[in-house]
């Protein structure tokens, strides 16, 4: 308890100096000036830390305007303010929340349009503000992907810029194979196609984005293959499971270990077991005949 006083006594103590610094500089400086504003969003982050909420929402949204008319919408500083001011709508619920979101994704789009790669920290933070919130993954992939294209078109492969998109790319991999391992899940365990087109979709986005990163292992490629096919299977898209699994090399010698578990619903293990020691023209001869069995 006592502790609680203390830490609150500081927060107090903090809250009044900074209140000070600020209007001195404002007085000195200006209200523009970019001191000025570092000064109030340090002030606007104790506000957070104090719980004062109502205070810190209209701090923020002037801070965002100050930061637009001084730096301009591109600017780095511009954009966390943004990201600040979302985040925390974001936590109340408010609708505002999806406006500054759209606004930071356009931002970024128009930069990767004129090929304005010049600003490395606004895109730094737009890409990382994206990958770093669960709720905007496929955002997230859209934004990377489209910047990953531009930025192999303008910079040398080694570029730091490009790994780190590379990086942030596999991550949203990673998150969206999650989503498609639960929903396969599901979607297998309760019969819901709803939750089979959830996989397929998040499958198939994964496999995309593995391979314009390139440099993936081809375990992990592979495995994320063949999670689509099942997801496919499972939908009783037949033809086009059979495609990707050929395409993907899980068409092979000894298969019945690689067919996934929705597909032997159509065939059995008798059947698998026979196609093992026949051709790959004479086993697509045989899907089809077995899928529609």
């Amino acid at each position: 308890r006592c502790s609680c006083r203390l830490h609150a006594r500081k927060f107090d103590a903090a809250h009044a100096s900074l209140t000070t610094a600020l209007e001195e500089r404002t007085r000195v400086l200006g209200r523009c000036h970019p001191l000025t504003l570092q000064t109030r969003g340090t002030l606007v982050a104790l506000m957070l830390a104090l719980e004062d909420l109502d205070d810190a929402q209209a701090t923020m949204r002037d801070l965002v305007d100050a930061h637009k008319r001084v730096h301009g919408p591109e600017h780095h500083l511009t954009l966390e303010a943004m990201g600040t001011l979302a985040d925390f709508l974001e936590a109340k619920r408010s609708a505002d929340a999806r406006d500054i979101e759209a606004a930071i994704m356009q931002t970024g789009k128009a930069m990767l349009r004129r090929h304005r790669i010049d600003n490395f920290k606004a895109l730094e933070y737009i890409s990382q503000f994206f990958v770093t919130r669960d709720y905007l993954l496929e955002k997230a992939a859209h934004f990377l992907t489209k910047a990953l294209m531009v930025f192999k078109e303008r910079l040398p492969p080694d570029c730091d810029l490009i790994q780190s998109t590379k990086s942030r790319l596999l991550r949203v991999v990673e998150q969206q194979k999650g989503i498609a391992d639960e929903a396969l899940e599901n979607g297998e365990l309760h019969g819901d196609a709803s939750q089979l087109r959830v996989a397929e979709v998040q499958y198939r986005q994964a496999w995309s984005l593995c391979k314009l990163v390139g440099g993936c292992p081809e375990d992990d490629v592979k495995e994320l293959a063949r999670g689509l096919a099942d997801a496919l299977f499972g939908q009783g898209k037949v033809q086009e499971a059979r495609t990707l699994m050929k395409t993907a090399g899980l068409i092979k010698k000894g298969m019945a270990s690689s067919v996934p578990p929705s597909y032997l619903r159509w065939l059995n293990q008798r059947v698998v077991k026979y196609m093992d020691g026949r051709g790959d023209d004479e086993w697509d001869d045989d899907v089809g005949a077995g899928g529609m069995a």
